[in-house]
Formats: structure tokens, C-alpha cells, sequence
């Protein structure tokens, strides 16, 4: 087998645009940013729930309200617990969430700008990557169908987080969402929120989802 390049095969492999590793490294940054941003928010935790214990160690009331003081302490506590554990890491997960969808798409446009016939005509209402992917997909041999169905499943939770702030109830595709949110692993229904059901996305979600596809996008460029 031949382990070297002529020079015009080697300047020709340098000045070639290899959108596969565009891709691999968007989605790896997606994933570097999760993974930095879960173990920041797991340190924060750590250290803001001491100093909730310590307050509410030290919390005190006057004698007629003395009853009340076991609860208070408990919510100074249940308060920071909260923060953490539903505010901040929803809104890093949501965050992870949309990142991820939007590099699948711009991904979908670097695999789309090298085609060398164009796609079919993309239906009405399906999104436009995942016409691309499918498309693709049938020229690899479908190798990729399970992580381009999860895929198309998770765009309608973008959506609502996109649009309805991550509450379920009244989002324009509530059916579907409210579908994937049982059906796809990582992701459920939360009734924790001030204003009803919202999506909820389990830690490592997302990256569970990136990782998969930065390792085995590869084998979609020949397609492209």
C-alpha cells in the first residue's frame, strides 16, 4: 500500500476544504461547552448550598415566631437547591439544546454547498436538515436513520424553547412535543416550573446526542 503523496497530491490534500472536520468541530464544541459549563454550575452548587446551610444555621426569630423558624430554614435551603438544580441547569441545558440543533443545520448548509446533484424538492413542513440528513443518509447505505429520527423528534423541542419558553402547555406543536418529551431518553415533562409543564433536559443529554454524530459524520462527506 502507498504511504506517500506526490507534491500535487499533497498540495491538492492541504487546499482541500474537508467540511467533515467543519462539523466535528462545531459539535465537539458544543460538547466542551456543556461539559464546562455542568462542572461549573456542580462547584457553584456545592458552594452556594454551604452558605445556604450556614444562613439558615444561623437564622433566628422571635419567641412568638419561633414555630415558624424550622420551615424558613428549610426553604432558604430548598431555595438554593432550586437554583441550581432547575434554574441555571435548565437554562445551560436549553442552551445546549438550540446550540446543538444549530449546528446540525449550518452543518447540513456545508454538506448541501458541495453536493454535486441537488436534493429533491424538501416537503412542506419538514425541516431543512433533516432533508438534508435523510437525503444523504440513503446515499450511505442508512446508516444513520436512528440518530436522524431523534434528531427530527428534538427540533420540535427546540421550538418550544425557541418559542414558548420551554412550556409545553399552548406550544403551537404541544402533541409532538409533549410526545418526544416520553418517548426520547434524557428528556420529560417538569411540573417544578412557576407556569406549568416545561421541558426538562437530564444532564449529559445533549452531549449524548453530539458526541455520536461528531465521531461519525465522516462517513457522510462521500455522500456529499
Amino acid at each position: 500500500m502507498r504511504t506517500s503523496f506526490t507534491p500535487e497530491e499533497l498540495d491538492r490534500l492541504l487546499n482541500q476544504t474537508i467540511y467533515s472536520w467543519d462539523v466535528s468541530s462545531l459539535l465537539s464544541g458544543v460538547v466542551d461547552f456543556l461539559e464546562f459549563s455542568e462542572g461549573n454550575l456542580s462547584w457553584q452548587r456545592r458552594r452556594d448550598l454551604r452558605r445556604a446551610e450556614n444562613e439558615a444555621a444561623a437564622l433566628d426569630f422571635e419567641p412568638q415566631d419561633a414555630h415558624l423558624l424550622p420551615r424558613a430554614r428549610d426553604q432558604i435551603i430548598e431555595g438554593a437547591k432550586y437554583r441550581f438544580d432547575f434554574g441555571l441547569s435548565q437554562s445551560v441545558r436549553y442552551a445546549g439544546l438550540v446550540a446543538y440543533v444549530t449546528c446540525v443545520e449550518w452543518c447540513s448548509r456545508l454538506f448541501t454547498a458541495r453536493l454535486a446533484q441537488s436534493l429533491p424538492k424538501r416537503p412542506n413542513g419538514k425541516n431543512d436538515a433533516v432533508h438534508v440528513l435523510e437525503n444523504l443518509n440513503e446515499r450511505v447505505g442508512q446508516r444513520f436513520m436512528h440518530e436522524i429520527e431523534i434528531f427530527r423528534q428534538i427540533v420540535s423541542v427546540r421550538n418550544c424553547v425557541v418559542h414558548s419558553s420551554g412550556l409545553v402547555k399552548g406550544d403551537k406543536h404541544e402533541v409532538e412535543v409533549r410526545k418526544t418529551l416520553t418517548t426520547v431518553p434524557g428528556f420529560c415533562i417538569s411540573k417544578e416550573g412557576f407556569l406549568g409543564d416545561s421541558v426538562y433536559i437530564e444532564e449529559g443529554t445533549i452531549e449524548g446526542l453530539a458526541l455520536p454524530i461528531t465521531h461519525k459524520c465522516f462517513n457522510l462527506y462521500p455522500a456529499a
